[in-house]
């Protein structure tokens, strides 16, 4: 069955998202404002507003905006799940590339994953809130990949506004008006560079002028014309450039319908 057998990408694009988020957490995780900033304590001065470039960031809030949509996408999931997978994947490089500048010897995917084209750089002669990028970057991603019928509602995204606005407002405290906006500016330019990214990727669901396969054990549609979602999910770009040419592992119990066959035999115990 070709979608079986064909590059196995989408555990590739399942991982890359929780693993990136995983960078993130590991790199920037600390527990307390005052551990943030030690200015924080004194918001009397903008001056002291302006964040170091050595100091840490909580990613608390990066946590709660997946938690947050989680429970957007749970009664009303934006599209099959190999759909979320990608958008997702996508959505966790993105994530990454908004903050790793400030990433103590932290470098670009670019280079790293396929055809991935380079990503905008910030201009580090000046001070930037990654927070802010990050937030920024998250809002605007998840608009721009839970689109479609079933994606966004309008409340969805008022929601979104709202949570990008809110966490906005408490970065104030750790930072003043020029790097909020500048660190917004960054984080948007990478979600519109990694969304334009993805538009080229062959990615489809649908499965016009798809051929099934014949042969034994392989799948029978049951409708007419012949249609399955996701018929040339194969052919789209991987994360990875050695999926061109990875195959799924062979079938470890070949295909039988002889009753004595352990194929035969161990579907019989699932259907029994």
């Amino acid at each position: 069955m070709k979608l079986l057998l064909t590059r196995n990408i989408f555990n590739v694009k399942l991982l890359v998202a929780p693993l990136l988020f995983g960078v993130l957490y590991g790199c920037q995780k600390t527990d307390h404002l005052s551990d943030l900033l030690p200015e924080a304590k004194d918001l009397s001065s903008n001056a002291k507003k302006s964040p170091r470039k050595s100091t840490q960031e909580s990613a608390d809030f990066v946590y709660q905006w997946y938690k947050t949509l989680a429970e957007i996408q749970l009664p009303n999931p934006a599209g099959p799940p190999p759909l979320n997978y990608r958008n997702f994947a996508y959505i966790g490089v993105g994530l990454f590339e908004s903050v790793q500048p400030g990433i103590k010897g932290g470098s670009s995917f670019s280079p790293k994953l396929y055809q991935m084209p380079a990503m905008p750089k910030p201009d580090m002669s000046e001070d930037y809130l990654w927070s802010a990028s990050a937030n920024a970057a998250l809002a605007s991603m998840f608009k721009l990949f839970l689109t479609g019928p079933t994606g966004l509602t309008e409340a969805n995204r008022t929601s979104i506004d709202a949570m990008e606005a809110a966490n906005y407002n408490r970065f104030r405290s750790m930072a003043n008006e020029d790097v909020l906006q500048r660190s917004q500016a960054f984080g948007r330019s990478i979600a519109t560079a990694i969304y334009n990214w993805s538009t080229t990727d062959n990615f489809t669901m649908a499965s016009v002028g798809w051929v099934p396969p014949v042969f034994p054990g392989a799948l029978v549609p049951t409708s007419t014309p012949p249609t399955i979602a996701g018929a040339y999910l194969g052919d789209s770009r991987p994360f990875l450039k050695y999926s061109l040419k990875a195959l799924a592992p062979p079938i470890p119990v070949p295909y039988s319908t002889d009753p004595s066959s352990q194929f035969y035999q161990a579907a019989r115990e699932v259907y029994d």
